[in-house]
């Protein structure tokens, strides 16, 4: 069938159909819209949670977690792919369910997506995130992971503060972190990094890249 003939018979099936069409477009919206301020109020949380345990001269504990089992945590989990899981409804991401979530929280507290992410990032700070997928040979993957084993003392000019090995090399620094994990199924690892400033973040991830 040629392109055209299918654009056409989709543009009937569209005009034909303009309350479904509307509502899947609402949906798939709002969908978006709900795993971006979902990332950015976790991102925020996280970091407000970590300084206040800190402050307290208490240790840190982190719990790994995964979507396999069944029975996560309290409260809601996310991803960085940004899928979202809650307690109670499946044990599985549900974006149609968030996106409902969301809306019934814009409609109670009657503010935009956008002012809510302002009302968490004015209580908690702003915080931006980043990653990088370095694809390199074997020998090259194990000589970077080789490196970070072995220390690494700062990066970007910002001194390395501890390090944490639950899951790869986490690097953490004033007011940011650096994530490096290797894959175990290919030559592959990923950079993550988290600051209050993106180019603070470009800065952690090139100099982490470069080690």
């Amino acid at each position: 069938m040629q392109p055209s003939k299918v654009i056409q018979i989709a543009w009937k099936g569209l005009t034909k159909n303009k309350l479904r069409s509307l509502l899947t477009m609402l949906g798939v919206i709002i969908g978006v819209a709900a795993v971006i301020i979902m990332i950015a109020i976790s991102a925020g949380t996280e970091a407000t949670i970590e300084e206040q345990i800190t402050s307290l001269g208490s240790n840190l504990i982190f719990v790994s977690q995964s979507f396999q089992r069944m029975g996560f945590g309290p409260g809601q989990r996310a991803e960085e792919s940004g899928g979202l899981g809650i307690k109670g409804h499946l044990p599985e991401r549900d974006g149609v369910f968030i996106g409902l979530l969301m809306a019934e929280m814009m409609a109670a507290r009657k503010m935009k997506l956008s002012e809510l992410v302002e009302e968490v990032m004015k209580e908690f700070g702003w915080h931006y995130f980043n990653r990088y997928d370095a694809h390199l040979t074997e020998k090259e993957k194990i000589r970077i992971m080789k490196a970070y084993k072995k220390g690494v003392k700062q990066l970007a000019g910002f001194p390395v503060l501890r390090v944490e090995t639950t899951d790869g090399f986490k690097l953490f620094v004033e007011n940011g972190w650096v994530l490096v994990r290797a894959s175990g199924t290919e030559p592959l690892i990923r950079f993550y990094a988290e600051a209050e400033t993106p180019e603070k973040v470009e800065a952690l991830l090139s100099a982490a890249r470069a080690i």
